[in-house]
């Protein structure tokens, strides 16, 4: 896949430059500088002795020469009510563009004409004189290949995503609903291969654009831009659509110093070069910062993420927010703390913005699937008060019922059904893992086709401490504190009466909490079972026979710590023998998983099935039964009749402990957070702590992809370390398992 070459004609009205200008840049980083051609935004220098009169004219005369050899014009319009409106002179550029177009002959290249509609009454935005309404036959000519990309914000999310869409036009041909319903969604499983990507993007200027890169370099990255990766560092989403009130709170002792946030790039905006944004670069490591060779310091390069806190300024709606909180997948430790946070720090804004009204914060229960299901004043929608939430904030579970809804993505019904339910909501909370992050994202796009004037803020909720861009989920450690207990009494059971046993924990496509939790325990396990490192049946029966031997054990005993995803890579010769036992919906589960898991970074999206879960743990555990019996039969030492296998599955008793201090602390943070960007007007964005500090991470990068333990990093070395398990791998076998 390569780079083809576009001449790209940009019309748009001078008051709109401040954003048409970030999209023209981004366009020239691909295209290259004298290939994207802005007429009011780049005329032609005029000499000393000319008139502004006519530096315009050689502007204009410039752009039209220009026209002609272009494959594609971009654009800008104003939306009121239902007309797109332009200027005068960019009716001239679109009858010049009608006439470029008629004089070609057909069929000799594909040309464009992209349509994008910005807001027309957003705050200093006005469509008064000098606008006038644009022909349709001239903002979608019948001789070339349309689209219309519609715009919520003037911000540079929103530029962004402009020139995104117009490069995968070019690119792809495709309609945005096709390459949504194409996306990858599994792109990264660390974020320090996302930082690579994201420098070498960050290396694109106009005077070296991607489209000079080698072709095998253009062709590795363009397959990630047309599975989803975006064509920079995303930005955060900063709502433009309402007038801006001082933030009340900044006179209370409620919140700390406001931090400084972005700049919109509405007409009215004055940028001040001595309040640049609070941000959080995303590597701390040195290579990030040499400033030598390609690579520049990420503070340079916008490898940045906003500092999470509360602003000078909020929104003003002219009346109170409404507010609404789901929770979705399984629970965790802390999770009412998040609903409490969320609900304290909103009443707070609530009584000084809005003290004549009632509080409005809604909460939604029964997760995604409760958001399904109509009617405003059911069992399903409650309203939240701090008296309410307070009282539940330190107990575990989530007294908002949860539940997950799976394939959110494919089902056109339900998307629907959710979106009817948010209308009339001013902000969203989404509390969940890694799927619903990603259903979050999808919700933003939802809205923004939709134009719904909806803030979407995720708060990342794991026991698998899966979310990309998530030091640590809250909850995590205190299911790993579990999770080594849990080991050390089943260590005693296992040490007093002999036998083997079988743990498994979560892990439905990483190997986190076991991986920790064999760490932290002072028992000394034979192996530890993650998704992300292939092992097979035989060589793991290998491995504990020989320790059973070396250790001189007369009555066999040993300890095995899987993840629920965990399957033997030689599975399929199991699957059928009648004495692992089983049922038919569990090979069925397994059959499906088989092809993901013997791809490298490839899982199953979501949480593990009930059958999946049951078939890997049934296979582990009796196919090492069998498999020790066969393998250790010819040792007289050993008494084979005693030899015993049992299994354990705590998942639910890690996940309905009590929060820790930690945990209750850091969801109460998370939650208030999350409200003081929400009201300041940002969108789109996951609140989490990345390094030391809270930031604000765009929904599009948590939705890359994955965490997954790093095979070759020092952390799973260290694990190895302590099991001494070596290399479990098919290869590593030297037996079979079922004589």
């Amino acid at each position: 896949m390569k780079l083809e070459s576009q001449n790209i004609a940009i019309s748009y009205a001078h008051e709109d430059e401040l954003f048409v200008q970030e999209v023209c840049d981004m366009l020239r980083k691909f295209y290259g500088l004298d290939h994207v051609f802005c007429c009011l935004g780049s005329p032609p220098a005029a000499s000393p002795a000319s008139s502004p009169q006519a530096a315009k004219t050689n502007g204009l005369n410039a752009f039209y020469s220009f026209l002609e050899t272009a494959t594609a014009l971009v654009c800008f319009t104003r939306a009121h009510g239902v007309r797109e409106m332009i200027s005068t002179a960019q009716n001239g550029e679109l009858m010049k563009w009608q006439d470029v177009i008629n004089a070609r002959a057909a069929g000799v290249s594909r040309r464009y004409t992209i349509h994008v509609a910005l807001p027309g009454d957003h705050r200093g935005v006005s469509v008064g004189q000098g606008f006038n309404p644009a022909l349709s036959d001239r903002l979608a000519p019948p001789l070339t290949d349309n689209c219309s990309i519609l715009v919520r914000d003037y911000d540079r999310a929103a530029a962004e995503q402009v020139a995104a869409k117009v490069i995968r036009c070019f690119l792809f041909g495709k309609t945005e609903e096709s390459w949504e319903a194409g996306r990858n969604r599994q792109l990264f499983t660390y974020e320090k291969n996302m930082i690579e990507c994201f420098h070498d993007l960050a290396r694109l200027t106009p005077q070296a654009p991607f489209i000079g890169w080698p072709e095998m370099e253009q062709s590795k990255l363009l397959e990630k831009i047309k599975s989803g990766l975006p064509i920079r560092w995303p930005c955060i989403r900063l709502r433009t659509d309402s007038l801006l009130q001082i933030n009340p709170l900044m006179s209370t002792d409620t919140v700390g110093a406001p931090r400084n946030g972005l700049t919109p790039l509405l007409p009215s905006t004055v940028v001040d070069p001595n309040c640049p944004p609070d941000q959080i670069v995303a590597a701390a490591l040195s290579k990030h910062h040499d400033h030598k060779g390609l690579r520049r310091c990420m503070l340079d390069e916008s490898l940045c993420l906003l500092e999470a806190g509360p602003r000078k300024e909020l929104m003003d709606l002219q009346r109170a927010v409404c507010a609404g909180i789901v929770v979705s997948g399984g629970i965790a430790p802390g999770i009412n703390a998040v609903i409490d946070g969320i609900v304290q720090r909103h009443t707070a804004y609530h009584n000084k913005l809005s003290p004549n009204e009632q509080s409005r914060i809604r909460g939604f229960r029964h997760g995604f699937w409760g958001l399904t299901q109509p009617g405003e004043l059911d069992t399903l929608r409650v309203q939240l008060t701090p008296a309410i939430t307070a009282q539940h904030a330190t107990e575990g579970g989530s007294f908002l019922e949860t539940s997950r809804l799976e394939d959110l993505q494919h089902n056109e019904n339900k998307l629907a059904a959710i979106m009817n339910s948010l209308r009339g909501l001013d902000v969203l909370y989404v509390i969940g893992g890694d799927g619903t992050m990603k259903a979050a994202e999808m919700l933003t796009r939802r809205a923004a086709k939709e134009r719904l004037p909806l803030s979407i803020v995720g708060v990342p909720k794991t026991m698998d401490n899966d979310v990309l861009w998530v030091w640590q989920s809250f909850g995590f450690a205190t299911a790993v504190e579990k999770a080594r207990e849990v080991i050390s009494n089943l260590w005693t059971e296992v040490r007093s009466n002999p036998r083997v046993c079988v743990l498994q924990v979560f892990g439905s496509a990483s190997g986190f909490v076991v991986s920790h939790a064999v760490l932290a325990s002072q028992t000394h396990c034979d192996a530890a079972l993650i998704p992300e490192i292939k092992f097979s049946l035989e060589a793991l029966v290998e491995r504990v026979a020989r320790r059973i031997e070396t250790e001189q054990r007369a009555v066999p005993f040993g300890f095995i710590v899987m993840a629920e995803t965990a399957v033997p890579m030689d599975a399929e010769k199991y699957m059928y023998d009648t004495r692992i036992g089983l049922t038919q919906g569990e090979r069925d589960q397994l059959t499906s998983y088989l092809p993901l898991m013997k791809k490298d970074n490839s899982y199953a999206e979501g949480s593990a099935h009930d059958d999946l879960r049951s078939g890997a743990l049934k296979l582990v555990s009796k196919g090492l039964e069998l498999g020790l019996k066969a393998r250790l039969s010819k040792n007289q030492a050993i008494h084979l009749e005693r030899l015993r296998v049992f299994t354990n599955e705590p998942r639910h008793i890690l996940r309905a402990t009590g929060p820790s201090f930690s945990d209750i602390i850091m969801g109460q943070r998370l939650g208030a957070l999350a409200v003081d960007n929400a009201m300041a007007g940002y969108s789109d964005f996951m609140i989490s702590q990345w390094l030391t500090e809270y930031v604000l991470v765009p929904l599009r990068l948590a939705a890359l992809g994955r965490k997954r333990i790093p095979p070759d990093g020092i952390f799973w070395k260290s694990v190895l370390a302590k099991t001494g398990q070596g290399d479990l791998c098919p290869s590593a076998s030297t037996g079979t398992v079922v004589p």
